[in-house]
């Protein structure tokens, strides 16, 4: 198991529910998909990780956002070996692209894209500078991994730390080749890098929305879908076929709330609301009741 494990950022829960309850504007939307497809490659690039077993010979510590001398970085995978520390870049880019005078570009469109080797450089420097300031020496050595088969680099660079897609296994190979005796130093890294990790980073340019324009209804946990059939105790998604609890559902729901409108009181009325009176409040507040605490008395009530 990870050190520590990659969750969804803030802003990508937020638009994903805003992306199933309201209207997106065409680069909203964009911004919504780049990002989950981002996430999609790093959870595919944690599997590869898991599956050979190097979360259990190495400290994994998935998706860290750090700051050192007022600069902010993200570093989508990092493994504390027992002789370096690697950063990687996880890429799930698609399509076709070419690789000339030290710039990315698009096949398609023939423009530039951001260099994720440059990223690298940048992730490396701000490493190397943090962990030096506070008395940590393990070298630095990080990749950018091509996670998608479906990526091609036309006049690839032979000499830059890349990890394509076909090469991933031999690379895991190597990787599992390396030393595994890890001793308290490592795992003071590892808690150093835990601690420094940046948890309330604010989100900026977020879609404008109120509790009045947003769709209410239960949502799918499998598609985001608010197409769903409530038979009994059990959801079953319309438009998927994921069959849930409507309790999940709708604890679930609660959740959705808080991380949208932090300012609400979370009462049997607003989640009756939220989830488009789909279920009576009395089943509603039983549910409320066993999984959150009460708070306060009467028309007061409340659920923390």
């Amino acid at each position: 198991m990870a050190y520590k494990n990659r969750e969804e950022s803030k802003e990508l829960k937020m638009l994903r529910l805003l992306n199933a309850r309201m209207e997106l504007t065409t680069q909203e939307k964009n911004r919504y998909l780049f990002m989950k497809k981002g996430f999609d490659g790093e959870v595919q690039f944690d599997q590869v990780l898991e599956r050979a077993g190097l979360d259990n010979r190495f400290y994994v510590l998935n998706d860290l956002l750090l700051k050192c001398d007022g600069t902010i970085f993200q570093i989508d995978s990092t493994l504390i070996t027992q002789h370096s520390i690697i950063p990687f870049e996880i890429k799930n880019s698609d399509g076709n692209y070419y690789y000339q005078d030290n710039n990315f570009y698009s096949c398609k469109t023939k423009s530039e894209i951001k260099n994720p080797l440059h990223q690298l450089d940048r992730i490396q420097t701000m490493l190397r500078k943090l962990l030096r300031k506070n008395g940590f020496s393990l070298h630095v050595e990080g990749y950018v991994v091509f996670i998608n088969p479906e990526f091609y680099l036309y006049q690839a660079p032979l000499d830059e730390p890349i990890v394509y897609f076909p090469q991933l296994n031999n690379f895991i190979k190597e990787l599992n080749s390396k030393p595994d005796v890890l001793n308290d130093s490592h795992r003071k890294l590892a808690d150093f890098l835990l601690k420094e990790h940046i948890t309330d980073f604010p989100i900026r340019d977020l879609p404008r929305y109120s509790w009045d324009s947003l769709r209410k209804g239960l949502m799918s946990a499998c598609c985001g879908s608010l197409a769903v059939n409530v038979s009994g105790s059990m959801m079953e998604c319309l438009h998927c076929g994921t069959v849930e609890s409507v309790e999940s559902a709708v604890v679930r729901s609660v959740e959705e709330v808080r991380l949208l409108f932090p300012e609400i009181k979370i009462t049997t009325s607003i989640i009756y609301e939220w989830c488009n009176k789909l279920y009576s409040k009395k089943v509603i507040r039983k549910i409320l009741i066993k999984h959150f605490s009460l708070i306060g008395y009467g028309k007061w009530v409340y659920y923390e």
